[in-house]
């Protein structure tokens, strides 16, 4: 019974590819400082909102403690703010409705 060898991605890449095998950055290099902004408990009650508005648009600089978007539910309004300073990116769109515990955007 003849053996072979497992097949290899990398091993074959070299053979049929003159260009060198990429290599992803290492973690240490990679952007860490993302922060999410999620839905926060709203109550015993109340699992859902509505996001009524954002206070920037995605791409824009915030500063921290600066309202970033309003949550509307059946009890009442909720105001999300900026942990920090950073770029906005916002994942979800006005009038949506989210859960808790749900990303909204992320700080960069």
């Amino acid at each position: 019974m003849r053996r072979t060898r497992g097949f290899s991605l990398q091993s074959h890449y070299r053979k049929y590819s003159s260009d060198p095998i990429p290599i992803p950055p290492p973690l240490m290099e990679m952007d860490l400082s993302m922060i999410e902004i999620v839905v926060p408990s709203l109550g015993p009650s109340e699992q859902e909102a509505t996001v009524s508005g954002w206070g920037r648009k995605s791409g824009e600089a915030v500063a921290e403690d600066e309202l970033l978007v309003e949550l509307e539910t059946d009890t009442g309004d909720f105001e999300i703010v900026a942990p920090s300073d950073g770029i906005l990116t916002c994942t979800v769109l006005k009038g949506a409705t989210v859960r808790v515990g749900q990303v909204l955007g992320y700080i960069t």
